[in-house]
């Protein structure tokens, strides 16, 4: 599968999710039902929230704006 997606901003993140923490618990929650009901395996769950750690650094990490 190829695709692409946009992160949403620092902003709007930090309004769902105060810290890094409470963002991986829902995470690993979600991931954790889609083990339950049969659409993820459960040896799968470390490489969900391994991603999804980078993820909440690549968005949090203080970066210069670009200019087009």
């Amino acid at each position: 599968m190829t695709g692409s997606y946009f992160p949403f901003s620092r902003e709007v993140i930090l309004k769902r999710y105060q810290d890094k923490a409470g963002y991986l618990t829902r995470i690993r929650s979600a991931a954790q039902k889609l083990v339950a009901e049969g659409f993820l395996l459960e040896r799968d769950l470390p490489a969900v929230e391994q991603v999804s750690s980078r993820e909440w650094d690549f968005v949090m990490a203080d970066r210069p704006a670009t200019s087009r």
